[in-house]
């Protein structure tokens, strides 16, 4: 009797696994990862993830962060004013990879059409061999001449530079869904991005426990088309970006201020854009005003965001050989909780993620959260995962296949705070997570530490894989 009960429980045990993986197949469909490489995603395997920032050119009258300065920060420059160049800013560091913001002349209106001429300067054109990404105009309204005028600028610009990232850029939800995809067909951007802040000391901030829902469903906004590419179908998905913040923000975040961006608010803005599948992030800007912007003190000395801004670059840089050969594919999240009027709640569910679900492609069975900290109340904050495909054609360099998934903390704290109120650095909103994995699947666990970039081998016999990130943090796990 006791044989036929465990036989009984072996096949219920098979047929759930079997369940499991074919909504893992149905969330993650073959192919969906992309059939053909697109242009974009060749030039960031190339050139790496993109991380850039606003500065001023030499011609606007601002002072400019020294070149020293501004490579250890790890952006390049990205110009958007007066000449759209900084000579003396690559003179002293050739290497930089540089970009154009409200292109081709400044100023976020680009309603003209090109004229076929190189429109690029002398002093430009030394260096455009570095060039990375063109963003034409910046949060153009929408009409259909409007999507002609990008195309022109695009396919223009392309006969004369290939090898750039050509983009427009739009605030969140700017564009609907079915302009974004009329925009995609006729226009034909290599890279999607968008601005939206997030953070502010108004009289109605976003609560720290709902803010990774809001991160996600912003990011959305343009994974969603990059993903579905030009024609909508999925075989030649596109890359995508966002902004940063840079500035103090206000009574909202568009407004300047006196609010200090966290932290963990800083690590989750861009740890979550590359958990769902991002590449391209630029920090709206660097300018020595240390009543509006954040990097520099009243003196000019670099502050605690230059820092922070610095070591989140550095990990980027490390994990990007992994994630640019890497399409999103699939997002969820394991939602925390929260209290409100003394009740223990539910974090609410984004509306374009889905609750995670046990995944046996990825060995996923289940993902334990604890907070490790006393913010949000001592309660567990929301996490997500990111699953990934190669992209057509990808080789690792161990020959053999693997697949990717992130997990990242998006536990934050401190908004709608003065600084000296905040508690949102990243270890004060850390957290414990334990994954439940398939011992038994064959392949090896490994994750790519952030901090040196090494591969590092995973114990999974036990079934279980603890750790602990800081609020924002992200790992990238693969099994080969």
């Amino acid at each position: 009797m006791a044989g036929m009960v465990a036989l009984l429980f072996k096949k219920i045990a098979a047929l759930a696994a079997l369940i499991a993986a074919l909504v893992c197949a149905l969330q993650n469909p073959p192919g969906y990862g992309g059939k053909t490489l697109s242009e974009g995603n060749r030039i960031i395997m190339e050139k790496g993830i993109v991380l850039q920032a606003w500065v001023p050119s030499d011609t606007s009258g601002e002072r400019c962060i020294p070149a020293g300065e501004l490579k250890q920060l790890g952006f390049g420059p990205s110009y958007y004013e007066g000449s759209m160049f900084n000579a003396a800013l690559h003179a002293a560091e050739p290497g930089f990879l540089w970009g154009l913001a409200q292109a081709p002349t400044g100023g976020g209106s680009s309603s003209f059409e090109p004229t076929g001429e190189e429109w690029m300067t002398p002093a430009q054109l030394q260096y455009a061999d570095r060039l990375v990404s063109v963003c034409i105009g910046d949060e153009n309204a929408y009409s259909d001449r409007q999507v002609l005028i990008f195309k022109q600028w695009f396919d223009d610009f392309r006969q004369r530079h290939p090898g750039v990232l050509m983009h427009s850029n739009q605030w969140c939800n700017q564009w609907t869904r079915k302009q974004m995809a009329e925009y995609m067909r006729v226009a034909r951007p290599d890279l999607l991005t968008f601005d939206s802040y997030y953070f502010d000391i108004g009289a109605n901030p976003t609560p720290d426990w709902k803010m990774g829902a809001v991160l996600a469903d912003s990011i959305n906004f343009v994974r969603v088309p990059a993903m579905a590419g030009w024609d909508g179908s999925g075989r030649q998905p596109i890359p995508f970006g966002q902004y940063l913040l840079g500035y103090k923000t206000g009574d909202s975040p568009p407004a300047t201020g006196r609010y200090e961006i966290t932290e963990s608010q800083k690590r989750a803005t861009a740890n979550m854009t590359l958990t769902m599948g991002g590449k391209w992030l630029n920090l709206f800007r660097i300018i020595y005003n240390a009543d509006m912007f954040l990097l520099f003190d009243s003196e000019g000395r670099p502050t605690r965001h230059f820092d922070e801004y610095a070591q989140i670059n550095r990990e980027t840089r490390n994990l990007s050989p992994h994630l640019v050969k890497l399409q999103t594919t699939d997002v969820r999240v394991v939602r925390g909780l929260h209290k409100a009027l003394g009740i223990i709640a539910d974090n609410v569910r984004p509306k374009t993620v889905r609750d995670f679900t046990p995944c046996a492609k990825y060995a996923l069975d289940n993902i334990a959260v604890v907070n490790t900290g006393a913010e949000n109340d001592g309660l567990s904050g929301d996490v997500y995962i990111g699953y990934f495909a190669a992209l057509p054609g990808v080789s690792f360099e161990s020959g053999k296949s693997r697949r990717y998934f992130a997990v990242c903390n998006a536990l934050t704290s401190g908004n709608g705070l003065l600084p000296e109120q905040q508690h949102g650095s990243s270890a004060e909103t850390a957290q414990q997570i334990t994954l439940s994995v398939d011992a038994a699947t064959g392949k090896n666990l490994y994750y790519v530490d952030a901090l040196t970039g090494q591969t590092v081998p995973v114990e999974t016999s036990t079934g279980e894989v603890a750790f602990t990130l800081g609020g924002g943090d992200m790992r990238l796990f693969f099994w080969e």
